[in-house]
């Protein structure tokens, strides 16, 4: 018979939300059938994944994801100090910190510091993000 590997634990997650579950969490490995040629396209890796409902706005998800990395970045600091430095002497790095509250910017926003402090992306790029955005917004 063939295998299946599961890419995306997205539908059980779902299932769980209609079973009047308000908030799902999922860390485990992430399968993907794609040719990775590159350092950014990776097909194995541990994810963590999240579906939940909300009342009023998206905002309640980013509330929520705010909380998430500032617990992790916390838990880090406080248990795996050795760990951090024996990285940090290999790759340097600033220490882990998270602002309170997180910063929130538009698209607009981020696309103008994208273009003015941001890596080398091309011009095209840019543009077909905000032709994107312009028409998620109409």
């Amino acid at each position: 018979g063939t295998g299946c590997l599961a890419q995306s634990p997205q539908l059980y997650k779902q299932m769980a939300l209609m079973g009047d579950l308000a908030r799902v969490f999922e860390i485990g490995p992430v399968f993907r059938s794609e040719k990775s040629l590159t350092h950014r396209h990776m097909t194995e890796f541990v994810g963590l994944d999240m579906e939940m409902t909300f009342k009023d706005d998206y905002h309640e998800v980013l509330d929520t994801l705010e909380r998430v990395f500032l617990h992790i970045f916390e838990g880090l600091n406080a248990r795996c100090g050795l760990e951090i430095e024996a990285v940090r002497k290999q790759f340097p790095f600033a220490d882990l910190k998270f602002k309170r509250p997180a910063f929130r910017f538009t698209f607009r926003e981020a696309t103008k510091m994208l273009r003015e402090h941001g890596p080398a992306i091309g011009a095209e790029q840019l543009a077909a993000l905000e032709a994107q955005q312009a028409k998620a917004e109409a």
